[in-house]
């Protein structure tokens, strides 16, 4: 146990261990269950950090012996077994570490998706590894990146269970599951759009009602949930308009008014809209100690909301403004959002709300002044 603890600088050291560490760490694993799991996952740990390369190569041994760890420690911990509950967490921890490693060597990260995959659909499809599921979602955020470009049915599969369980028993895990989805998302728009579940439910659906849950029932900028809800569908609606092809646009048509709907009703709802201007109003003459205005550390829900629209605008502005018209309460609707927006634009500073900014508009721009709606945005977008 106390090899990994040579000093750092120690080359003589490594080089000794160098030709026998693939049977150090095997001796590691066969003592796991006579010495402390925590010890031998730290002492683990240490030589996963020092020797890289050689910890890569034998990468499939690694993570198999970690997941049969963990799957024999989860089962005993459904006895209410604390220390083996522990000892499960220890095994995903250093499984976390080692993957995190491998995200600059995807083929290393390929020759461990067949192992990992079915260990995490085991964690995110059932609520007994309700404890674990953190680990879960964090091991699919690394899986799905964009660095990786795996693209296997079995990954795909996971995309549609996080989807699920978040409109279900893990609906408070919202923020923790959107880098995966987004993730997918970038992956490829397309093949999102056209997934369903096993039991033929799209992801756009599920997608939709998730978003729709924590948008509509976050009353509070300081809430999560809705930020991640506001993003996830601002992605989503960017990702389409940049990537999705024009033949399976007709797959996500019965999204648009309806985000957009609760977008706007959302913003222009007295209490909310008050509330967030407040909280938007601190944040631009609060000065701190040195003198400097004080700035969120985030946009604030009031302003992703106002983005996300401009997505859905930027997305299919003819569409949107022909449910505009359709009737009075609509048009209403729209308008108020809009005015909102214009009082709002200040408030965009990002880089991807500026460019929103800026090709919604444009494609507002471009409509047939036909109608007074469209008129009035055309009048409100000109002097600006």
């Amino acid at each position: 146990l106390f090899i990994p603890h040579y000093p750092t600088g120690d080359d003589g050291c490594k080089s000794m261990l160098e030709p026998i560490i693939v049977d150090v760490i095997s001796e590691y694993f066969r003592i796991m269950e006579e010495a402390e799991t925590d010890t031998i996952l730290s002492s683990l740990e240490v030589l996963i950090e020092r020797f890289p390369e050689q910890i890569a190569s034998m990468a499939p041994m690694v993570v198999q012996k970690l997941v049969t760890a963990f799957a024999g420690y989860a089962k005993t911990a459904e006895n209410d077994d604390d220390e083996a509950s522990f000892s499960a967490s220890c095994c995903l921890e250093t499984l976390d570490g080692l993957l995190t490693r491998f995200i600059e060597t995807p083929g290393t990260l390929a020759a461990v998706e067949g192992i990992m995959l079915p260990c995490i659909i085991t964690i995110i499809r059932s609520e007994r590894y309700f404890e674990f599921l953190d680990n879960g979602l964090d091991f699919l955020n690394i899986f799905t990146c964009c660095k990786v470009d795996l693209q296997s049915d079995l990954l795909w599969s996971c995309c549609g269970t996080v989807l699920e369980i978040l409109n279900g028993w893990a609906m408070d895990y919202v923020q923790e599951g959107s880098t995966a989805l987004c993730n997918y998302m970038s992956m490829d728009i397309s093949r999102f759009v056209r997934s369903s579940t096993p039991g033929g439910v799209p992801y756009v659906q599920l997608l939709y009602k998730v978003c729709e849950r924590n948008i509509l029932y976050d009353n509070s900028s300081s809430e999560v949930s809705g930020h991640s809800a506001a993003l996830l569908l601002r992605h989503f609606f960017s990702q389409s308009a940049q990537s999705l092809p024009r033949s399976e646009r007709h797959l996500i048509e019965g999204m648009i008014w309806p985000t957009f709907a609760i977008v706007a009703s959302k913003i222009t709802a007295r209490d909310f809209a008050d509330a967030d201007a407040e909280e938007v109003l601190k944040h631009q003459t609060s000065a701190g100690q040195d003198g400097q205005v004080y700035q969120p550390d985030q946009s604030s829900l009031y302003t992703l909301l106002c983005e996300l629209g401009l997505a859905v605008t930027f997305y299919d502005a003819p569409s949107l403004m022909a449910k505009a018209m359709h009737c009075e309460q609509n048009t209403a609707l729209t308008g108020a959002f809009f005015e909102r927006l214009f009082q709002a634009c200040e408030e965009i500073q990002t880089f991807s709300g500026s460019r929103l900014l800026v090709l919604a508009l444009t494609e507002l721009i471009k409509l047939d002044p036909a109608t007074q709606l469209v008129t009035y945005l055309r009048n409100q977008i000109q002097p600006m």
